[in-house]
């Protein structure tokens, strides 16, 4: 299973995507050679240069501190659950607002059982997306008010379509 690492250096994001034996930047697979010292010490070889890496995780289990010959990067690793939240507009599912929510993938809606000025609650149904033969359900991650429903039952809907609004 690939999973997707955010490394922010100096304010600028790079995305990599590692599986268990390679390393993709961009979509290219790196030629990157990968020597672990001890539990979190490696030693990687690119492009005929040597960099010592120590990793640290954070107190967030998703967030690391990587020395990379002594100057520290900070890390983010997301999973498939991380990206889905960010293709339906859920920016955080911890103690904040919802965001808009889009469309991850184009579908017909079945069913939303909301109003607007509803208030919803982390893991309440939000609407029920049918795509590819498949019924999902969208559920909140955090509290909000329902602001705008920005579609109806039996629309079709495109990828990327915003379908809730929420302040």
């Amino acid at each position: 299973m690939r999973k997707k690492i955010h490394i922010n250096l100096a304010n600028k994001v790079f995305d990599f995507d590692i599986d268990n034996e390679n390393i993709f930047y961009q979509g290219e697979k790196l030629a990157i050679d990968v020597r672990k010292y001890s539990g979190d010490r490696f030693n990687v070889l690119y492009k005929g240069k040597s960099f010592d890496l120590t990793v640290t995780r954070e107190s967030d289990d998703k967030k690391y501190s990587i020395l990379v010959n002594g100057k520290k990067i900070d890390a983010i690793a997301l999973d498939e659950l991380d990206l889905l939240l960010d293709k339906l507009g859920i920016k955080d599912g911890k103690d904040q607002k919802i965001g808009d929510i889009v469309a991850p993938m184009p579908g017909l809606i079945i069913d939303i059982p909301l109003k607007t000025g509803d208030t919803v609650d982390k893991g309440d149904q939000l609407l029920v997306l049918e795509a590819m033969k498949m019924e999902n359900t969208i559920k909140a991650t955090a509290p909000g008010t329902v602001k705008e429903i920005c579609v109806t039952k039996g629309e079709k809907v495109e990828k990327g379509q915003v379908l809730l609004k929420f302040d």
